[in-house]
């Protein structure tokens, strides 16, 4: 569907055995910064400057540059914008055949800007980094904060065991102190578990 096709975010481009455009999508608009109208009456060497030994079949062209280059994001095609802005492009081609065999075949090109592409993966890298860091700073808070409050926890738990062992109290007191007893220990169990987490994350185990 020739509608569908154009209104795709990915730069495609469909390509015929001449090097004519056929259809050229919304991401191709805005990639080359041309409209689709403006590159099938200008011709698609406008975007991508082809041999003259291919006699402006760019489909024959990319193909072979794609098979010949080891390396397309080490060795990228150079492309230039509607204004004139050369920029490095990598891309995939693949031959789309008649399935009647009435019509003629025709090539679908998807183009990436290699330079942003790679810049957008340095910030992705960058912004996974910092959250990694940040996630490593407040495992170390906790860890530390958990390190302290064992040590005032296990002593108010000793001074409660202490007075119930001694026996001698209040039935209420008593009461008050169990539940003090179990709510610390609880507790106590908590952060026992909290230590244990962080100390994977801040890789202390």
């Amino acid at each position: 569907d020739e509608a569908l096709f154009r209104a795709l975010e990915p730069a495609l481009v469909a390509l015929n055995g001449q090097g004519e455009v056929l259809l050229f999508s919304r991401g191709a608009e805005a990639l080359f910064g041309i409209r689709a109208a403006q590159v099938q009456r200008l011709g698609f060497t406008q975007c991508i400057p082809c041999p003259k030994e291919y006699g402006g079949n760019i489909a024959g062209y990319l193909t072979d540059y794609v098979e010949n280059t080891l390396n397309l994001w080490q060795q990228p095609l150079t492309a230039y914008r509607y204004d004139g802005v050369r920029f490095p492009l990598v891309y995939r081609i693949a031959k789309v055949e008649s399935a009647s065999g009435r019509d003629a075949d025709c090539w679908i090109c998807e183009f990436v800007d290699a330079a942003e592409y790679q810049g957008n993966q340095h910030r992705m890298k960058q912004q996974l980094d910092e959250t990694h860091a940040s996630s490593r700073a407040k495992s170390r808070f906790l860890h530390h904060m958990s390190q302290q409050f064992r040590a005032p926890i296990g002593r108010l738990l000793g001074a409660i065991g202490e007075a119930l062992d001694y026996g001698q109290l209040p039935l209420a007191l008593a009461d008050n102190l169990e539940q003090a007893l179990l709510s610390g220990k609880e507790l106590q169990r908590s952060l026992n578990e909290m230590v244990d987490f962080t100390r994977l994350e801040t890789d202390q185990l």
